[in-house]
């Protein structure tokens, strides 16, 4: 028989607890599909000129993919990509 021990003023015996499951975070391909329209079009509602939009976004997004490693563990990486 296993031992006994108290956990929260409970006796339970000794089994391994679960370790954390750290979630993978998204990957940059999913997210640019994702993102990409959305940025393109808040951009050009911003500036108005559709063409500088999609340089804009085009930025924004290599900016996010040189810091993805950081990015990428962010609740919403569309928001910094928006900012």
């Amino acid at each position: 028989m296993e031992p006994l021990r108290r956990v929260g003023g409970v006796e339970t015996t000794d089994i391994e607890e679960p370790e954390p499951q750290i979630l993978a975070p998204p990957d940059f391909d999913g997210f640019f599909r994702r993102e990409y329209r959305k940025v393109v079009a808040l951009a050009a509602v911003l500036c108005g000129r559709p063409a500088v939009a999609e340089e804009l976004a085009q930025d924004a997004f290599v900016s996010a993919y040189r810091n993805w490693d950081r990015i990428a563990r962010y609740d919403d990486p569309g928001a910094w990509v928006r900012r």
